[in-house]
């Protein structure tokens, strides 16, 4: 969706019906804003329920994943031009990354 916005103008010249065409550049934000808290909530129930005795794995998640995770979030409400979309598209593959390489962490959850 974040990747749709940053299109917006060559989706529209090209005739596809993408979500920021369909409902609007400021409908898309709230909606991008919707769909990012789901993970959020996700990922800090996770911490609380399976982290929480780990304090490094804690630390990873909240510097690594919450915290870009709420930078994304509180700026995709403002985004408007092209170039902010796409540092935007950039920090959510950033933490996409960090989210799979807390998976090599599993290991020392166990202990």
């Amino acid at each position: 969706m974040v990747k749709d916005q940053e299109d917006l103008i060559g989706d529209y010249n090209t005739g596809r019906n993408t979500l920021p065409i369909a409902v609007g550049r400021n409908r898309a934000n709230k909606i991008i804003f919707a769909t990012g808290l789901v993970p959020l909530f996700c990922v800090i129930y996770y911490m609380y329920e399976y982290l929480f005795n780990n304090i490094y794995a804690v630390l990873y998640a909240l510097v690594l994943i919450v915290g870009p995770l709420l930078y994304f979030l509180i700026n995709v409400l403002n985004a408007k031009t092209k170039k902010q979309f796409s540092r935007l598209s950039i920090l959510i593959k950033f933490i996409m990354i960090l989210g799979l390489l807390s998976i090599g962490l599993y290991p020392f959850i166990l202990t």
